[in-house]
């Protein structure tokens, strides 16, 4: 008998972290971490300290990259938090 694993839950909304950036109407999500692909993870500890940008790239989600890549880094550091505390998970900065 072959086992079947099921398809990821990162699409459905209520694991998604959702954001905007003040003063624009569009809105932008991102998987909770713990719906991250284990790729996008190993590819993370592969790098020293890494940043939002960083999982963002890996994780492929280009309106949102390139979003948080118009952000200061106090803005940044900010939303990385959020989703941090959002998704219940802690990464090192």
């Amino acid at each position: 008998m072959t086992f079947t694993v099921p398809a990821s839950k990162a699409s459905i909304r209520q694991n998604r972290f959702e954001f905007s950036i003040e003063g624009s109407a569009k809105k932008y999500s991102l998987p909770k971490m713990k719906f991250m692909p284990v790729g996008v993870i190993a590819k993370l500890q592969a790098v020293e300290a890494p940043n939002l940008l960083d999982v963002l790239n890996f994780l492929g989600t280009g309106p949102a990259a390139t979003a948080a890549g118009t952000l200061d880094g106090e803005q940044l550091d900010v939303l990385f938090t959020a989703w941090q505390s959002e998704s219940g998970v802690t990464l090192e900065k």
